[in-house]
């Protein structure tokens, strides 16, 4: 009797909700990686546009491929987390419907990994392109390498969200999502930094400049002497309940690395600033609460 064939080593969750604008070039360029041993679940957020078309045409083209629809939208971070645990590899990584990166993306980060088996998470430099027009480049922050606060520091007010689209060990990244999904569910904001804590407090972050992963900005960058256009406020009470949660939650993962003392207490006040950098900031909610206290809309 033929025995089953393993697994691939990796798994790509594609996460999409109306996507069908970027899809198919986001897929094509999975496609097209110099590693040729994974496989791509494409999880469809009940999309009412041509997004199902577009994802069983590469299902048909290609048994690597595969496709879920959801009966109902059931928001972002779940779809992202359903992705996450239909995975049975080793290694997962996730790619948005509009994002691409370079051919060489999947090898070098999957070397990266097996090359250093305490790290966790590999990541290359996150290019943002306006238009097809790269705008801005990002590496990874260089660090003494003593696991000290100053790195720490570096480490977290240099790192970008978009490493959330980076390899990850599956083991080390399922039991992390899920324990923040339980409370971050319904609200996307600053979930991918919550998620990226705990690997950067470990410092079990690989990075290379030998690949990247290329962001699209939706609007251009504001030039200099251009007014920035006034953003939308969000619901004040909603604001302050995220921040309080975000930072719940990382004090969680900072008291579990460090003991009571001058280590802990150094570690939640950058926390703090690293909540102010990625939740809402203390300098908005002071605004609205004193808008609020004299009797204005916050």
């Amino acid at each position: 009797m033929r025995k089953p064939e393993p697994p691939a080593p990796i798994t790509v969750g594609v996460p999409v909700n109306n996507g069908a604008a970027f899809l198919a070039q986001a897929l094509d360029n999975l496609r097209q990686q110099s590693f040729g041993d994974f496989r791509v679940l494409i999880f469809d957020n009940a999309s009412t546009d041509a997004t199902g078309e577009i994802a069983n045409r590469f299902v048909q083209d290609d048994p690597r491929f595969s496709y879920h629809r959801n009966k109902q939208n059931i928001r972002a971070v779940p779809n992202f987390q359903a992705a996450l645990g239909a995975a049975d590899s080793p290694y997962f990584l996730w790619r948005a419907a509009d994002d691409v990166s370079d051919l060489n993306y999947l090898e070098v980060l999957y070397g990266l990994l097996q090359a250093q088996p305490d790290k966790d998470l590999a990541v290359g430099r996150v290019v943002s392109q306006f238009d097809g027009v790269p705008v801005r480049e990002y590496r990874m922050p260089s660090l003494r390498g003593d696991r000290g606060l100053r790195d720490q520091q570096r480490l977290l007010f240099g790192s970008h969200p978009s490493w959330i689209y980076g390899l990850f060990r599956t083991a080390a990244l399922k039991p992390v999502v899920e324990r923040i999904t339980s409370h971050f569910a319904e609200d996307a904001r600053s979930w991918d930094n919550l998620s990226l804590l705990p690997f950067m407090l470990d410092f079990r972050i690989a990075a290379t400049d030998e690949t990247a992963f290329h962001q699209l900005i939706r609007s251009r960058p504001v030039r200099f002497g251009e007014t920035r256009a006034p953003l939308v406020e969000q619901d004040f009470e909603q604001c302050l309940l995220h921040r309080r949660e975000f930072a719940r939650i990382g004090r969680g993962f900072v008291d579990e690395r460090y003991p009571p003392g001058a280590r802990r207490l150094a570690g939640r006040g950058l926390l703090w600033l690293y909540t102010n950098k990625n939740a809402y900031k203390f300098k908005h909610v002071m605004r609205r609460t004193l808008r609020k206290w004299v009797g204005l809309r916050p």
